[in-house]
């Protein structure tokens, strides 16, 4: 397989590849608002004769399914087509200079998604045999809101042994994946007139200090990483103050982002346990908790395949492979729950994904392109070698 891999790299077309980026951020493309996007990809695939697949997703969306070659993929690239709604902007449409292009979505992750559908594009270009091994491109929905895309894909099973997402990396090797928990609060006061504070109780003031005592938890015991084992983010803090009163009632959203050395289980039992013990100090003022979601995080052994694998596409393309750790949320801490091994490679940057100053270079759009050429045909390569055994 790896004869094809000169000509399908000379095949990646940059012009075409920056061009497509542009169509697609320029598409608003919101969680559950996805339909634009997907019908912008089907009519993209089509004319380029790649086959496809729609996978209903509750709510009714879908999910997009490219294949080539033969047989169940155990190899699959994966991209989300959704971005976060538009609150923090005037402008989600893309904005292209001579070496960047920036918008709503260009690093997170559109530029992913379009450097893959040109890894394909080329590949069956190049002559990617149709009895070669399974390969799979998922470019799934709702990953920015309930994760119901990827859910919906593990669900369908079987899923693929080996997954790289094409999330902001700056195009190095995430093989270490943070855990990720999100957590509503709710807490009580006592409404009194706001000039009178002393003869109620705020409900904002008891929030923070809960919301502090979280922040400030101690590593778990005998915590010798450099890394950091927890980032935690108070994301949203909302007070009821009509009438000029001490608010009542007061509701945050809250999450932790967790070494994949720290047990998710025994870090949320211990969230629970401080919060029973702050509720207790403070009776009578309805202080509770709601986990909304909870997945552990993970790393890849540098024997894996998987490691091996992305390790040999970066040497043959000439890129160096340097390592990260993948400290956001993404689709592939649902994969891994379910028993997929992943690796998070994508052009852009996390800092400046959800921002005014989001972009991608324009360069780092084609060696992710390029890439991902590499990564298909080592893996097809090795594929065909273990039959061949």
């Amino acid at each position: 397989m790896l004869d094809l891999l000169e000509r399908a790299l000379s095949l990646v077309d940059r012009v075409r590849l920056e061009r497509r980026l542009v169509e697609m951020v320029d598409i608003y493309s919101p969680p559950r608002g996805e339909e634009g996007i997907l019908a912008y990809l089907e009519r993209w695939l089509e004319a380029h004769g790649l086959a496809y697949r729609r996978q209903a997703v509750e709510g009714g969306h879908y999910n997009l399914l490219v294949r080539l070659g033969k047989g169940e993929p155990a190899f699959c690239l994966m991209g989300h087509v959704d971005t976060i709604f538009l609150r923090h902007m005037d402008d989600h449409r893309a904005h292209q200079t001579a070496d960047r292009i920036a918008g709503l979505g260009s690093a997170d992750m559109k530029s992913g998604v379009a450097a893959m559908l040109e890894a394909f594009l080329v590949l069956k270009q190049a002559g990617y045999p149709d009895d070669g091994p399974g390969l799979l491109l998922a470019m799934l929905v709702d990953e920015e809101e309930g994760g119901t895309g990827s859910q919906t894909f593990v669900d369908a099973g079987p899923s693929p042994e080996m997954v790289m997402i094409g999330e902001p990396t700056d195009m190095r090797m995430a093989w270490q994946h943070y855990g990720y928990c999100e957590l509503a609060l709710h807490t009580n006061g006592e409404r009194v007139h706001s000039a009178i504070p002393e003869y109620g109780h705020n409900a904002i003031w008891t929030m923070m200090d809960l919301v502090r005592e979280l922040d400030q938890l101690d590593a778990p015991d005998g915590w010798e990483e450099s890394a950091r084992w927890m980032v935690f983010t108070l994301r949203e803090l909302v007070g009821e103050n009509a009438d000029f009163t001490v608010p009542e009632t007061c509701r945050a959203e809250v999450d932790f982002h967790l070494h994949p050395k720290v047990d998710v289980d025994a870090f949320c039992a211990r969230v629970d346990r401080t919060l029973a013990a702050f509720e207790a100090s403070h009776p009578k003022l309805g202080v509770r908790g709601e986990w909304k979601m909870r997945f552990a995080g993970f790393a890849l052994s540098p024997e894996e395949p998987l490691m091996q694998l992305t390790e040999r596409a970066f040497g043959s393309v000439g890129m160096s492979s340097s390592r990260d750790i993948f400290r956001s949320h993404s689709d592939a801490n649902i994969l891994v729950a379910r028993g997929a091994r992943c690796v998070i490679v994508g052009p852009g940057a996390l800092g400046t994904a959800h921002t005014i100053h989001e972009y991608v270079d324009t360069a780092e759009l084609f060696a992710a392109a390029r890439f991902y050429v590499a990564a298909l045909l080592h893996y097809a390569h090795a594929a065909v070698s273990s039959q061949k055994a």
